[in-house]
């Protein structure tokens, strides 16, 4: 009690300097927050600030480089050259710019900038483009054309920045991610499946393959004689190189003894065995896919369930604490309420120099200094 009444005197000092009658207003309500628990003044400071002009500013600008550089990748655009300069090293200069601008003028927030967990992954990603982007562009001259590509491949996955931008897509993104260790096992489980099969049917049906000029999907990998935006070719050489497995793993199996003249031909039914094993390796492997897709469907949806129930979860708990700390702030401003009615009766009957004594106390220290002092002069 004896401390809330010395902070109601120490809100209504210059009042009572001034001869006023003690009140609790706008003003010195808001000096309530010095006298505050620690524990408050912490949680009140964890809370969201709102941004500085400055700040919001570099996040417009940051999100209209991202947004910019994303649809020049998406047109093929990226590879145009300006000067002798790419428009995709201009953009990705831009922004390396924009940080160092962002660091030097407002340091504060840069410093948060790497504890955000989206942001630390937005920086990864940047980092990793810029290194293959400046690789492949000024020090790979004399490397071969799908070494460049696959670094082009690489550069390019900052297509996917703006998402991490964005919350409701960046939600999404965790999710398909929580679902990726599931996407890969069953994709391992696919791509396994249709090698030992495809292995089986080359010992069954067909003689040992004969290579003269190198595996032929690492030469439809290699084929590249020059430099294409982006990575079509390395895409295009990857999606030949399965295509070509599979078909030398099926398609070309029912045609190998074929094409030895020293051999005789299939018969009706050796033809129709290899096509019945066909119709059941591609039976099986649809189920697979089939599974596969429910498997991730369902998986994927269990994970948003859960993120969204995180989410609820700790927003309650941040409102339940906020809660709490104003109904108690409630509680004691009703207190100094009550008190300045008390403070009128001690006004009424104590000696008017001596109260206001008490009630100012030593012009120097802090309010519990005063405190003590008037506690001396009591005594």
């Amino acid at each position: 009690m004896k401390h809330d009444i010395a902070i109601f005197k120490e809100l209504t000092r210059d009042m009572i300097v001034k001869g006023e009658e003690p009140h609790i207003n706008s003003t010195n309500f808001r000096d309530i927050k010095g006298f505050l628990p620690v524990s408050f003044v912490s949680m009140k400071n964890s809370l969201p600030k709102q941004a500085s002009s400055l700040q919001k500013f570099t996040e417009f600008w940051e999100k209209i480089i991202i947004s910019v550089d994303s649809i020049l990748i998406l047109s093929g655009l990226d590879s145009m050259k300006v000067n002798d300069v790419k428009i995709g090293t201009i953009f990705l200069s831009f922004y390396i710019w924009h940080l160092l601008i962002l660091l030097i003028f407002d340091f504060s927030f840069a410093k948060k900038y790497w504890h955000v967990d989206w942001r630390r992954g937005d920086s990864i990603i940047l980092l990793i483009c810029v290194v293959c982007h400046v690789w492949v562009n000024f020090q790979c001259q004399g490397c071969r054309p799908s070494f460049k590509c696959l670094l082009e491949a690489v550069a390019v996955i900052r297509i996917v920045r703006p998402v991490l931008h964005h919350r409701d897509c960046r939600q999404y993104m965790l999710a398909v991610l929580g679902v990726g260790p599931v996407l890969l096992h069953f994709g391992l489980l696919v791509a396994t499946f249709n090698y030992m099969f495809a292995v089986i049917a080359m010992e069954m049906f067909a003689l040992d393959p004969v290579v003269t000029t190198g595996p032929e999907g690492t030469r439809l990998l290699l084929a590249c004689d020059k430099e294409l935006p982006n990575f079509n070719c390395f895409s295009t050489g990857s999606l030949s190189v399965f295509m070509v497995f599979i078909e030398a793993g099926f398609g070309k199996v029912m045609h190998a003894r074929q094409a030895e003249k020293s051999l005789p031909p299939l018969n009706s039914w050796q033809t129709a065995g290899i096509n019945l094993y066909f119709i059941m390796v591609y039976a099986v492997m649809g189920i697979g896919l089939c599974n596969l897709l429910t498997t991730i469907v369902v998986e994927f949806q269990k994970v948003l369930e859960e993120d969204a129930e995180m989410r609820e979860v700790s927003k309650r708990e941040l409102m339940s604490r906020v809660r709490a700390k104003v109904k108690k702030m409630i509680i004691n401003v009703k207190i100094f309420n009550s008190f300045r009615k008390k403070f009128d009766e001690l006004m009424e009957t104590a000696p008017h120099t001596g109260e206001r004594e008490v009630m100012i106390g030593r012009s120097l220290g802090n309010w519990r200094s005063r405190l003590s002092g008037s506690k001396e002069k009591k005594h």
